[in-house]
């Protein structure tokens, strides 16, 4: 692949979960594996209920 910045988006076919957008930067180098796991509702209600309490400085669970 070229050098560039590239977003790799996942999907639950059963719609049961929900995956971050990973956003990957290649520059020429040797590319670690990367690891994209998914959110159940469960974490996503968390992670709402991180940011109604803390607003954006409590987003990152």
């Amino acid at each position: 692949m070229q050098n560039s910045i590239y977003h790799i988006e996942a999907e639950d076919p059963l719609k049961r979960y929900v995956f971050d957008i990973a956003e990957i930067n290649l520059s020429g180098k040797v590319f670690l594996p990367i690891e994209i796991t998914a959110k159940g509702e469960k974490e996503l209600m968390r992670e709402k209920l991180t940011k109604e309490i803390f607003g954006n400085q409590g987003a990152t669970v």
